[in-house]
């Protein structure tokens, strides 16, 4: 169990006032869903029912046919732990409604009780679900949800070593055992172990908590933002997955980036959702390192980086061209085969039908709270893409509105003709790294280390701090601490690396672009610049 905090971890909704239930495609597509599955052979542990028992008792019981009585008490049991989950964490819980006769007849039982709303897809199956409503949240009252969750951090180490995910097998855990490694990987994972769990552990002492919203799309590509009711605690404990490296030269892992796995979690908030976070009830601020994977590209060789790498029309580059800009370079750090797949693969982003996210399974997780958990897992990621895509949607018809953007090979084609010519131009000391997947082998690797340095920094102080991978979360009044603190870290790190690396580097001030939520660049003290 974690420590004790300051503040009661619980829904902040009030449960005497109306809910506003999202539309049922919202319920299916947007929010964060737990996986709820059923098995009729199945043991459900005894502080789960009798959790279930009181409400059992007063709403459902008498609701149920008595045969197979049983089985459905117990599944009632699972789908009030998962209900209460949604509600502290702002989500929805998803389940198969025609898996069994249980789950449906259990399913309208609640519904009819008042506890949740239903909402079952034309067909039943998996993509039911289920929202809570007042008499949900009106059991969290007063009530430490970690008193009934068994996150998904239950007997799991900070650091995760994985297998590379290829077309014919997913990825898979590699065995964390010294005799797999060299003496010096293996250190080095101990010491991100270590560092990691004391994050963990300071970060536990603190509640984070912020509202949630959803986004539609009525009017044209541009996202309305609805908001939630209430406010709700956010997960954020931390692990390091690096991946196995299949090429056979160089160290045995890559990657090395720091997640925050679980149903809820912070690295699943959009920008607007961030925004509202607060620790312990008192404000924070959000620090950026502006363009990082560009300004490693250069600076781990020695050179300068432009100011701005994705304004590839200069000065007069507008909003929508910087954005394919950014997402075509992005891409080209991140592909195998050469050049032309990040063309390929900006083109294949924008496609809407590849990333709806109904069409995918939920890769869940089955711990001690008996429930699959969705965040994480495909759907949420194919979530993500599906708003990323609207985004580059809405860019590609701001440069070219007569384009088809439905039409693979028409994108590619203007890619490749209109924007990747100026990607050479500008960022030809650099080009050989596009389409060879230094993202991962090289620049993933160093942002992950110096995520590490700077949450390891306010940690030994007792202090919370927040990744979402290159950005962090902490207290308002740590800004200039925080921003002082990344300008340490990359500095260290990249000065490490090119003294290795580098045979005749230029006389180049590796000094990072640091910005908040606004984008406006955060300066460092005069003593760090100094230095």
């Amino acid at each position: 169990m974690s420590p004790a905090i300051s503040v009661p971890l619980r829904s902040r909704v009030d449960p005497s006032a109306p809910v506003t239930i999202p539309p049922d495609d919202v319920l299916r597509d947007e929010l964060d869903s737990i996986q709820l599955d059923y098995d009729r052979h199945e043991r459900v542990p005894g502080w789960m029912l009798n959790q279930a028992k009181p409400f059992c008792d007063k709403h459902i019981e008498h609701r149920l046919i008595r045969h197979s009585l049983g089985r459905k008490q117990n599944f009632f049991a699972k789908m009030f732990h998962a209900l209460r989950l949604a509600a502290a964490y702002g989500g929805v819980v998803r389940f198969n409604y025609k898996a069994d006769r249980v789950p449906g007849e259990v399913a309208r039982a609640v519904r009819d009780a008042g506890l949740c709303y239903l909402a079952v897809r034309k067909g039943g199956g998996r993509m039911s679900r289920l929202f809570p409503l007042g008499p949900i949240h009106e059991a969290l009252v007063g009530a430490d949800p970690r008193e009934f969750d068994r996150p998904t951090t239950t007997g799991q180490r900070c650091v995760e070593i994985h297998t590379r995910k290829t077309k014919l097998e997913p990825a898979h855990p590699i065995p964390f055992e010294p005799d797999r490694f060299s003496e010096a990987e293996y250190a080095e994972l101990l010491l991100a172990e270590k560092m990691l769990t004391l994050s963990n552990d300071v970060n536990s002492r603190f509640c984070l908590m912020g509202r949630k919203c959803y986004r539609t799309y009525d009017d044209g590509d541009e996202p309305t933002y609805h908001w939630l009711d209430g406010t709700y605690e956010v997960r954020s404990w931390l692990a390091a997955r690096f991946t196995e490296n299949l090429e056979g030269d160089g160290p045995l892992f890559h990657h090395g980036r720091i997640y925050t796995p679980g149903f809820s979690n912070l690295q699943g908030l959009c920008g607007a959702e961030r925004a509202t976070l607060l620790i312990n009830g008192r404000p924070t601020v959000e620090l950026d390192f502006g363009s990082l994977h560009a300004m490693l590209a250069y600076n781990l060789r020695g050179l300068p980086c432009p100011e701005d790498p994705y304004k590839l029309w200069g000065a007069f580059t507008t909003k929508a061209q910087r954005a394919v800009g950014k997402h075509l370079i992005s891409s080209g750090w991140n592909v195998k085969g050469g050049w032309y797949s990040a063309i390929q693969s900006s083109a294949k982003a924008a496609q809407l039908n590849k990333h709806r996210p109904e069409s995918y399974e939920v890769q869940g997780w089955d711990g001690d709270c008996l429930l699959g958990d969705a965040k994480g897992g495909a759907t949420e990621k194919r979530k993500k893409e599906w708003h990323k895509a609207r985004e580059l949607r809405r860019a590609l018809h701001g440069m070219a509105p007569q384009l088809d953007l439905d039409d693979r090979k028409a994108l590619q084609h203007f890619l490749k003709e209109e924007v990747w010519p100026l990607v050479k131009k500008q960022h030809g000391a650099v080009l050989d790294l596009f389409g060879t997947d230094a993202g991962m082998r090289l620049f993933m690797p160093i942002d992950g280390a110096i995520a590490r340095d700077v949450l390891h920094h306010f940690a030994k102080q007792g202090k919370p701090c927040f990744p979402i991978h290159d950005s962090f979360l902490v207290f308002a009044e740590d800004k200039q601490e925080l921003c002082d603190v990344m300008h340490a870290a990359y500095r260290k790190i990249i000065g490490e690396y090119v003294r290795e690396h580098v045979s005749e580097p230029e006389q180049v001030e590796f000094a990072p672009v640091v910005k908040d939520r606004n984008g406006m660049i955060v300066e460092p003290s005069r003593k760090l610049a100094a230095a």
